[in-house]
């Protein structure tokens, strides 16, 4: 490989360390969301839930975005190391790098990775709270409704339900 071509190659290999470094931190903030997530889930705070989702929504597009630089770049990647299209996952790639750069890719990798897990974590453990809220809110209305229904007084045309004497007997 000449001069001009692992300049190519060391500057493609920046580039992904520089996205996927990008990524951490995106995904450091997508962790503190989560917890406010489900601390607004927890609390019932609809206000806090609406602000956090939508911090999320805009933690995503970012991730969309540094995930698009990624794709875009890992082309130069595996041209300077004479991969072809078959090598999609990014630790194959890394595997084929010289070192210090392999060790250092791999390390940011690695961490990325168990972000991404933790994310995936949060977020399921997020959405089976919200599903068990609304369960408990769906059941609470239930019973309410119920409850209204059963010991109801008086009825819709604002007579007494099931006839009887009223409140106030005119015949008196």
């Amino acid at each position: 490989m000449d001069n001009e071509a692992k300049a190519a190659l060391k500057r493609a290999v920046g580039m992904l360390e520089g996205i996927l470094e990008r990524q951490i931190e995106v995904h450091k903030e997508m962790l503190v969301v989560a917890d406010a997530k489900k601390d607004s889930i927890i609390k019932g705070d609809i206000a806090l839930l609406e602000n956090t989702v939508a911090e999320e929504k805009k933690l995503i597009g970012r991730i969309e975005e540094e995930e698009k630089k990624r794709l875009a770049v890992m082309p130069l990647v595996k041209k300077g190391l004479g991969l072809g299209d078959d090598v999609v996952k990014i630790v194959d790639v890394i595997e084929h790098l010289e070192e210090p750069e392999k060790s250092r890719l791999m390390a940011v990798r690695n961490q990325l990775k168990d972000l991404l897990e933790s994310c995936q974590l949060k977020t399921r453990h997020n959405a089976e709270l919200l599903k068990a809220s609304i369960e408990h809110v769906e059941l609470f209305m239930k019973s309410l409704n119920d409850a209204i229904q059963k010991d109801a007084i008086y009825n819709k045309q604002g007579k007494r339900a099931g006839g009887g004497p009223s409140i106030i007997d005119r015949s008196v």
